[in-house]
């Protein structure tokens, strides 16, 4: 193993934040380990080992720094005369919120500190980020006007700021008409009685289902950490109520009414999901009595079933397919048998002997442009041979190695930026090699 291999010069890869910051002890570390006596990838993998603990330092020292901001930063609240204007959800009747809530308080966005009074009327206006209600840390009486820490009584007029209050969720309603409740598997308030009155929490799918489907739903894990497959709005956190079809799969209730309008078949796994018995059992009378045009009649199909999956070798007909194992017209159409023994294959799908293979990136995020094929020769493009370079060479390492993680922020991963470490050295050498042939030449 390489880690054990390399156990003796681990030490060159661990740095303090005050030698990450010293780029001439950065410079030196290169050259350290470019003097080493190892093979070229090994000099490679310490150099990688290096940067990523530079990065976790670097990402260490600024997360304390933000923190020690923060706890400065945490009892500072800044209102405008708006702010502390209250909002209402009906004004005729004097109700105190939003046309989303009712509630007697407003809310201040962690992030940006600006105040609403909710979090959808925070994420209709700003589209940068996304106001996250766990996370509140003030909150404004409306009618006194008092920022405070979230509660559900006002410090300064003791009045009620919500008939329901969730502490973990930082949830403020005052509908009388909802009943809401705090699922701790989910982590987040939902409408309802409550656990094991009207709903309860299924591990496997990783949400609340209504309690009438505890024996006979279909497991399908984390299926409404998803979109729904209509309007495309994420359903875990979302105030539309959300039902599950026959297959399992989650959609909301108003989205499901209307698709059903239309179309029988789930629109993600294209099972049916109504009852469909009476109207396929009309279309058995109309297949029997409707004849197929000469020449077509003893023709035969091999269908398969999108609800149970069997295949069956069945009559054709133009009006529909009907499976033999569970008299559904919901088929797909393999292999047409024409009277004179012709086939024509319809594919639908894959043959089960074709596999598809992802390609492997591992070489891509480690390796350089040009690399020379073959595991016999890793280094064949990157000049680094030992102790072949000289100290011009190693200046250019180090350049480089530090302009990288001065600038880790814009790489979307050390993988990346170990890379364009890689790519830059590369490409230096070969200018140098460039111009020491023209050198030659002359």
């Amino acid at each position: 193993m390489i880690e054990e291999r390399l156990a003796n010069y681990d030490h060159l890869t661990y740095l303090t934040f005050e030698q990450f910051s010293d780029q001439y002890f950065l410079r030196n570390r290169i050259k350290e380990i470019l003097q080493l006596n190892i093979t070229p990838l090994d000099q490679r993998f310490l150099i990688q080992k290096l940067m990523s603990r530079s990065y976790l330092e670097k990402q260490k020292y600024e997360k304390e720094d933000d923190v020690e901001n923060e706890n400065e930063d945490e009892d500072e609240v800044v209102l405008t005369a708006d702010d502390k204007e209250p909002t209402y959800y009906n004004l005729e009747e004097n109700i105190l919120g939003c046309q989303h809530y009712q509630r007697n308080c407003k809310i201040e966005c962690s992030f940006c500190k600006k105040w609403y009074t909710c979090r959808l009327c925070h994420d209709q206006e700003i589209s940068s980020h996304q106001l996250q209600r766990a996370k509140t840390t003030h909150i404004l009486c409306m009618f006194c006007s008092t920022p405070q820490f979230p509660q559900q009584y006002c410090i300064n007029c003791d009045k009620k700021l919500s008939e329901y209050y969730c502490d973990k969720c930082k949830l403020f309603d005052n509908d009388p008409l909802k009943n809401i409740y705090h699922c701790d598997s989910c982590g987040i308030c939902r409408l309802g009685l409550g656990l094991n009155q009207d709903y309860f929490h299924c591990d496997n799918c990783n949400a609340c289902i209504s309690i009438e489907l505890r024996s006979n739903h279909k497991c399908i894990e984390n299926s409404t950490h998803s979109n729904c497959p209509i309007c495309d709005e994420y359903m875990f956190h979302s105030t539309k109520t959300v039902v599950f079809m026959l297959c399992g799969h989650p959609i909301h209730q108003s989205c499901f009414d209307e698709f059903s309008k239309h179309s029988y078949k789930c629109p993600v796994c294209s099972r049916t999901v109504m009852n469909m018995e009476l109207q396929f059992r009309v279309l058995d009378k109309e297949i029997k009595e409707s004849k197929m045009p000469d020449g077509m009649a003893d023709w035969k199909t091999v269908i398969k079933c999108v609800d149970c999956g069997g295949k069956s070798k069945v009559p054709y007909h133009y009006l529909g397919m009907r499976c033999d194992h569970c008299k559904s017209y919901n088929t797909m159409q393999l292999k047409l048998i024409k009277a004179n023994g012709a086939q024509s294959s319809i594919n639908y799908e894959k043959s089960s002997g074709e596999v598809g293979f992802i390609e492997n990136s591992l070489d891509d995020n480690f390796q350089f442009d040009g690399h020379v094929e073959g595991h016999d020769e890793p280094d064949a493009g990157l000049k680094l041979r030992g102790n072949d370079y000289d100290s011009e060479d190693e200046a250019d390492y180090a350049d480089n190695f530090i302009r990288v993680i001065n600038n880790f922020d814009k790489y979307s991963s050390i993988g990346d930026a170990f890379k364009d470490w890689l790519n830059t050295s590369k490409r230096k050498s070969d200018d140098d090699n460039i111009v020491n042939e023209g050198e030659g030449d002359d």
